[in-house]
This record gives structure tokens, C-alpha cells and sequence, in this order.
């Protein structure tokens, strides 16, 4: 399963880690781009843009509020690239 993780902070880096040690591929996205080397080790792989999110099965969202949530949602339904 190939899982895209938005917000990296202490609740979605847990459930990153989680789904890696689980055998699912996990992609993970922050604004904070220093949280990238954190999970980097544990066999998540950073994506550049929340768009990139659009490739994976699932998407989980560990925001802060609701207002970043749909944020996030307004873009990936919008700029989300999909497989061919």
C-alpha cells in the first residue's frame, strides 16, 4: 500500500514510521523541510510538493487545524498528479 502522510509533526511522523514498519511504502510531505531528516531513516521518502500525494492509495492528514486541512484538500483536488 502506498500511503502520502501531510504534516510531519509528532502525530503524523508516529504514523509514518508505523505504516514503514508495517511493510507499506510511505510518502511524507511538511512545510518544515528539516523534519525530513527525522524520518528519512526510518524509510519514509520525502515529496517536494503536496501534488506529488496524487500517485498514492491513501492520504492521511495530521494538520494542526481544520483550516490547514482544507487547504490541503482544496490543492490536492486541484493539483494532485495522477498515474497515466
Amino acid at each position: 500500500m502506498r500511503v502520502c502522510v501531510i504534516g510531519l509533526g509528532r502525530m503524523g511522523r508516529g504514523m509514518a514510521i508505523n505504516l514503514v514498519s508495517k511493510g507499506n511504502i510511505i510518502y511524507g510531505y511538511d512545510v518544515n523541510k528539516a523534519v525530513y531528516a527525522m524520518v528519512r531513516g526510518a524509510g519514509v521518502k520525502s515529496v517536494d510538493s503536496i501534488g506529488q500525494c496524487g500517485n498514492s492509495d491513501y492520504v492521511i492528514l495530521a494538520l494542526p487545524t481544520g483550516k490547514e486541512s482544507a487547504q490541503v484538500i482544496s490543492e490536492l483536488s486541484t493539483n494532485a498528479i495522477h498515474p497515466s
